[in-house]
C-alpha cells in the first residue's frame, strides 16, 4: 500500500505515543471473525474477516489421491497457494501483483508447513503406492495489513474443519484381472499380509499384486484431517513490525510501510514456537530479500540462531520481545478459530433439526411415513434437544 509522507509520520507518531492509527495499543490484535464450513464443495473451508473494514480472506482445502514420491514412500503432501482478488492487490501492474501473491504463497508455505507441523505419514494410504495430497487454497478478498497472519489463520481454520472420505484398501492380483486377492493389503507396511513363498511362480504372482482403493460412500464415515495427520498441530503466524524501534503486533499498512524490520513467529496450539522469520521490511508484505528464517523443533533455540544471523540488528533485538508476546497472541487467534468452529457445529445441528421437522410435517400433512424415516427424524430432534439442554446447563 502506498502511503504519503504525512500518513507515515502520523502512524509513527501514534506508535511512539502508544496510540495507533486505529486506536489500538502496541501489543493489541485487531478482532478477527472466523467462519467455517461456508462452502459444500471443498473438504473444508473458512473465512477470516477483520471488521469493520480490514482484511478478508477465504480458504478452502481439497484432497486427491496421488502416487507417492519415491523419496518419501510413506508420506503424503501438503501444498498451499495464495491468490489476490481485485480488491486486495496493492501492486500497480499484473506482474507486481503476481509477485505479491507468490511471496505470500512462499510465506504461508514456510509458516504452515514448517518441519513437524504435520504428520505427513498419516496421509499415506498404501506405503510405496498411494497417499493423500492436500491442497490449501487461500484467496485474499481485501487486504488491510498483516497479510501473512490473515491467510495463515484462514488456512489453519479450514484445515481443522476438513474431512476426508473413508477408504477401503485391498490387494488385487493383476493375473486375475484385478480381482481381489486372498491376501489383505497392509497400508502401514506397504505389503500383503500373506506369508512369503519360496516357489518362483508364487513369487512372480506376489510381485503382480497391486492395490485397489475404494471410497466408502458414507458421509458419516468420513475422517477428520486433524485426526489423520495431526493438522491441529499446524501453527498460526503472528506478525510484528518494528516502527522507529518499537514493536507492534498485527501491523496496519501505514505501519508496514514505515517499518524498519518485521518479525514473524509461527506458534502451534500447544504454545511451541515452530518457526521464526526476521526480515527487512517490505512495504506490502513485510517480506524482504535480506531475511533469515529459523525452523526448529525447539523454537527458542532457532529464534536465537535467527537473531544472531539476521542482517538487521534492530530486528534481532526484537526477537526475544516477540517471542514473549507471540504465545498469548496465538492463543487469542486459536480462540477465534474455536469460536468459529463451534458456531459451524451449532449451525449444522440446527439444519439437521430443521430437516427432521420438515420430514415430520410432511408426514402429518400427507399421511403415513416409513418407520425408518420416522425413527431417524425422531433421533435427530432428540439429539438436538439434548445438545441445547447441555449448553443451557453449561
Amino acid at each position: 500500500m502506498l502511503c504519503s509522507a504525512s500518513e507515515l509520520r502520523y502512524a509513527k507518531e501514534g506508535v511512539k505515543c502508544g496510540v495507533r492509527v486505529d486506536g489500538r495499543a502496541r501489543n493489541e490484535l485487531r478482532p478477527m471473525v472466523v467462519e467455517c464450513d461456508l462452502f459444500p464443495q471443498p473438504n473444508g473451508s473458512a473465512r477470516v474477516t477483520v471488521p469493520p473494514s480490514g482484511s478478508d480472506a477465504v480458504a478452502g482445502v481439497k484432497a486427491d489421491i496421488v502416487e507417492v514420491d519415491p523419496a518419501t514412500p510413506d508420506q503424503g503432501v501438503v501444498e498451499v497457494s495464495v491468490t489476490l482478488g481485485a480488491g486486495a492487490a496493492s501492486a500497480t501492474s499484473q506482474r507486481d501483483a503476481d509477485n505479491q501473491a507468490s511471496a505470500l504463497t512462499a510465506a504461508l508455505q514456510e509458516s504452515l508447513c514448517a518441519p513437524g507441523a504435520f504428520d505427513l505419514a498419516g496421509l499415506c494410504i498404501a506405503k510405496g503406492r498411494y497417499a493423500w495430497r492436500i491442497f490449501v487454497d487461500v484467496t485474499v478478498l481485501q487486504l488491510r495489513g498483516n497479510a501473512v497472519g490473515t491467510v495463515s489463520l484462514a488456512a489453519y481454520a479450514a484445515l481443522q474443519r476438513a474431512r476426508l472420505p473413508k477408504l477401503r484398501v485391498s490387494a488385487v492380483s493383476a493375473a486375475d484381472g484385478f480381482e481381489e486377492a486372498d491376501e489383505a493389503w497392509d497400508p502401514a507396511s506397504g505389503s500383503s499380509t500373506a506369508p512369503a513363498s519360496s516357489g518362483a511362480g508364487e513369487q512372480e504372482e506376489a510381485a503382480a499384486v497391486d492395490v485397489e482403493i475404494e471410497v466408502v460412500d458414507d458421509a458419516d464415515a468420513s475422517v477428520s484431517l486433524a485426526d489423520l495427520c495431526s493438522a491441529d498441530k499446524a501453527p498460526v503466524c503472528v506478525s510484528y513490525a518494528v516502527v522507529d524501534g518499537v514493536l507492534v503486533v498485527d501491523p496496519l499498512p501505514e505501519e508496514e510501510s514505515g517499518a524498519q524490520a518485521t518479525v514473524r513467529v509461527s506458534v502451534n496450539r500447544s504454545g511451541a514456537v515452530v518457526a521464526v522469520r526476521t526480515a527487512e521490511a517490505d512495504a506490502a508484505l513485510g517480506v524482504g530479500a535480506a531475511a533469515t528464517t529459523a525452523q526448529s523443533g525447539d523454537g527458542e533455540a532457532g529464534a536465537e540462531a535467527a537473531a544472531a544471523r539476521v542482517v538487521t540488528p534492530l530486528a534481532a533485538g526484537m526477537v526475544e520481545t516477540a517471542l514473549g508476546l507471540a504465545r498469548d497472541h496465538a492463543a487469542t487467534l486459536f480462540a477465534a478459530v474455536d469460536s468459529g468452529m463451534a458456531a459451524a457445529s451449532r449451525r449444522a445441528t440446527a439444519m439437521e433439526e430443521a430437516d427432521a421437522r420438515a420430514v415430520r410435517a410432511l408426514a402429518e400433512r400427507y399421511g403415513d411415513l416409513p418407520a425408518a424415516a420416522a425413527a431417524v427424524a425422531d433421533s435427530v430432534m432428540a439429539d438436538a434437544s439434548k445438545a441445547r439442554t447441555g449448553k443451557a446447563r453449561a
